[in-house]
């Protein structure tokens, strides 16, 4: 026992009263033993010894927690903890959560709360079920558990303490296995291999155990203690979550879509891939027209600028796709150009609210403003006004019709299966290149073709600057990379975007598109433009022409070439596919020009055919034999072969010797020998071809519901069938005869019919001009729905327009 020494003054009666009464201590007795009597200042000096009962610690302190008894579980570390804990929840197949943490003063550190995952969490659930009588395969996961597990930590220490009870109003093992998630751990090690560009399917053999690697599969389920793990039943969409969750690391810039499409604005900003762009809120651009709640963003990254730089010269088509996103009247507006192999490159983008007039005109501006040396010659879209007016405006380009939106705009206005042979001429006539040929089967169709229908074609289709655009009489003189006809390049763009890269799914936010387009679809088409330029997709359009060209020209003789009288360069050769038809050709301007064809340069094959006659013929290749070669020439291949199909037929009408020919018996030993030596077989029984893989399943997964109606008969390719005729009078759906004498004349009682002239304005080329401002408007307007959108009319600022195509 410890002891020490206090010395102290004691001055006045009431303190010497005090510590009497305290401590007492006799100070009368003292002072009788003391030399100096002095009332007013007196110096005490005695021992105090150690209080022998046992010491008292704080509450809540480790000390006072330890010795109560109420944490009978301990631990040396957090570490250790955390261990029991996992090995616990697998032993027992349970699951804990944390539900309450106590952060406390210098007594404790912090003090932890854990229930079982079964006793519900965040109060009674407002859901209410629509259907509680249904039978469901799991039953309620919610039981009102009452195991918790308590964990305390010191400052002082690194022992942990724990206060459990165990108790559970449900069974354990492998029977709550189903009410289990995954592991945390189980899902930082999914996400780790996802990370490594590892494939979700080969993750999910990885997990399953070894079920896959094995004979046995699952006997182990044949133990009635064996206990199963949450890892052995993860699926695929399981690992498609964890996937979908990394990638949104990387692409939700913020939780709100707005404002991470306001960081992904600034990104494209910082390495000069934005355009343009105007959020709801923002003034509109000084200049431009554009509303003032339009939202819009243009996207241009320098790869796509010199892919314009490349071949936007040529031929450029313009279109717009939806539901891309989850706004209403968000529209994604793509230019397109076409490259020397034929296929469609995307080259720039528009995300716009609206898509008027104004909005495309802005968009096309900016464009030009950053490649101001490409200008595109033609401009390929649907009948789509807005879209042409600002194409004109912008570029100065000729406007092209796609043939299939032509088509199937034709098609809604009468009835196919009433006229079947109106269809094939309509076809046929959209073709033709000879405009007496043209004017001829105009004239037929008016004889034959219903009366609505001809009124309807000679009001939206019929004016000479809108047939410039869809007749093929005004689409010669084109090269090979101007021939198309159609918008399908922009179609297969939307196609391959809505299907490999959306997978088929209505995208809902913003920013998962913008990254879509940035870091998914630019790598997918720059590495299909390098593997063309390197070979690996062939050759391109104007070597396979060429290639095409020289194989044909083998067909001709230098009887069906004649000189020029009095020129050097200029031949005859006659045509071979029309005996009738001369070309001529000139071989130093190599061109070709006809009766019925303009000068074109590399046109068709005659210029190459006398160029091969005149032209002395290229060095010879060098042979790919090698020096010292024995084995039999090609052609003595084909002799043998010849030889040996020639003694198959003798030997299949035998003689009566033949049986006992010596010759027959050692043919026969190298005729083994020799399949023998050319079985190329192996082990594999012969290959059989096949059509290329098509994924199925994730086609029928974008594929509607099956259809339980039958499909009505017509022309599947441009919608016919169900919906030919659907826009068309009912005097257009009725069969009439084919007239077989010209139309009779009105009688002069009646007064004709007259229908507005829709005469073009003059614009500064004679090519091309838009329909006039006065235009007049249809006699109804769409009514509100998904039809309505801005694709389907055509907005002006003083009347709404009609598309022809639609009405």
């Amino acid at each position: 026992m410890k002891a020490f020494t206090s010395r102290f003054r004691l001055g006045t009666p009431s303190a010497r009263s005090q510590v009497n009464n305290e401590l007492d201590i006799n100070f009368n007795a003292l002072q009788a033993f003391s030399p100096i009597n002095n009332e007013a200042s007196s110096i005490i000096e005695f021992r105090v010894h150690d209080d022998p009962s046992p010491p008292r610690y704080p509450v809540g302190s480790f000390h006072h927690d330890l010795a109560s008894g109420k944490y009978q579980k301990q631990w040396n570390s957090w570490h250790d903890f955390e261990a029991w804990l996992a090995a616990e929840q697998e032993s027992h197949v349970l699951e804990f959560r944390l539900v309450n943490t106590y952060t406390g003063s210098f007594l404790y550190t912090r003090q932890l709360r854990y229930v079982c995952s079964r006793a519900g969490t965040g109060g009674q659930k407002e859901y209410i079920k629509l259907h509680p009588d249904w039978n469901r395969k799991r039953g309620p996961k919610r039981t009102d558990c009452k195991c918790t597990l308590i964990i305390k930590q010191y400052p002082d220490t690194s022992t942990v303490l724990g206060n459990y009870s165990d108790v559970h109003n449900h069974d354990l093992g492998n029977a709550n296995l189903p009410f289990t998630q995954i592991p945390k751990a189980t899902r930082e090690y999914i996400a780790g291999l996802l990370r490594m560009k590892v494939a979700p399917e080969h993750i999910l053999k990885m997990l399953h155990r070894g079920v896959y690697d094995h004979d046995e599969l699952f006997t182990q389920d044949l133990d009635a203690n064996y206990v199963a793990s949450r890892m052995e039943f993860i699926e695929l969409r399981d690992i498609r979550r964890i996937e979908k969750e990394i990638e949104a690391e990387a692409i939700r810039l913020h939780p709100d879509d707005g404002q991470s499409t306001i960081l992904w604005v600034q990104r494209l900003r910082n390495k000069g891939h934005l355009l343009a762009f105007k959020s709801k809120t923002d003034p509109v651009p000084p200049g431009s027209n554009l509303t003032h709640n339009l939202f819009l963003l243009a996207i241009q990254t320098d790869w796509q600028r010199q892919i314009f730089a490349k071949y936007g010269h040529k031929l450029v088509c313009i279109d717009a796709t939806h539901n891309v996103t989850m706004y209403e009247n968000l529209n994604l507006t793509t230019l397109v150009v076409r490259d020397k192999w034929g296929h469609g490159v995307p080259v720039s983008w528009m995300l716009a609210s609206n898509g008027t007039e104004e909005t495309i005109t802005y968009f096309l501006k900016v464009n030009r403003l950053q490649s101001p040396t490409t200008i595109p010659r033609r401009i390929m879209s649907d009948f789509d006004r807005a879209q042409i007016h600002s194409c004109v405006n912008v570029y100065e380009a000729i406007i092209l019709l796609c043939w299939w939106h032509v088509l199937h705009a034709w098609q809604q206005h009468f009835s196919i299966p009433a006229y079947p042979e109106l269809w094939v001429l309509l076809k046929n006539w959209i073709r033709i290149i000879d405009q007496v040929e043209f004017d001829a089967t105009w004239t037929k169709i008016r004889s034959m073709a219903p009366q609505g229908f001809i009124q309807y074609l000679e009001r939206y289709w019929m004016p000479e600057h809108v047939v410039r655009m869809w007749s093929a009489v005004f689409r010669t003189g084109r090269s090979i990379f101007e021939d198309c006809d159609t918008n399908m390049l922009i179609e297969a763009w939307h196609s391959v975007l809505k299907g490999t890269f959306l997978h088929g799914k209505r995208n809902r936010r913003l920013d998962h598109l913008i990254s879509t387009l940035i870091n998914d679809v630019l790598p997918y088409y720059a590495l299909k433009q390098r593997r063309q330029d390197l070979g690996f997709e062939g050759p391109d359009l104007e070597l396979k022409k060429r290639q095409d060209i020289l194989r044909r020209s083998q067909l001709y003789t230098k009887s069906d070439i004649i000189q020029v009288e009095g020129s050097d360069s200029k031949y005859l050769v006659q045509s071979q596919s029309n005996p009738s038809q001369v070309y001529e050709v000139d071989i130093d301007t190599y061109t070709v020009s006809s009766t019925s064809l303009a000068p074109l340069p590399m046109a068709c094959g005659q210029a190459p055919t006398c160029l091969a006659f005149l032209l002395p013929p290229p060095l010879a290749q060098p042979s790919n034999v090698p020096d010292g070669f024995s084995g039999p020439k090609p052609h003595a291949l084909i002799v043998i072969a010849e030889k040996l199909e020639r003694l198959a037929a003798r030997l299949r009408r035998p003689c009566k010797n033949d049986e006992t020919n010596p010759t027959l018996a050692v043919l026969e030993d190298t005729l083994d020998t020799m399949l023998l030596a050319t079985d190329t077989s192996c082990v594999l029984p012969a290959a059989q071809h096949f059509a290329p893989a098509v994924k199925d399943n994730a086609r029928s997964a974008m594929m509607p519901g099956i259809k339980t109606k039958r499909t009505r008969a017509g022309d599947k390719a441009y919608g016919a069938g169900a919906s030919s005729g659907s826009k068309a009078k009912k005097v257009s759906t009725r069969s009439k005869a084919t007239a077989t004498h010209p139309v009779p004349s009105i009688p002069s009682t009646i007064p004709p019919t007259t229908l507005p002239q829709l005469q073009p304005p003059s614009y500064p080329f004679a090519y091309y001009s838009p329909a006039p401002a006065n235009y007049p408007p249809a006699p109804y307007v769409y009514p509100a729905g998904p039809q309505a959108g801005p694709s389907n009319v055509y907005y002006n600022p003083h009347t709404y327009y009609l598309d022809p195509s639609r009405v």
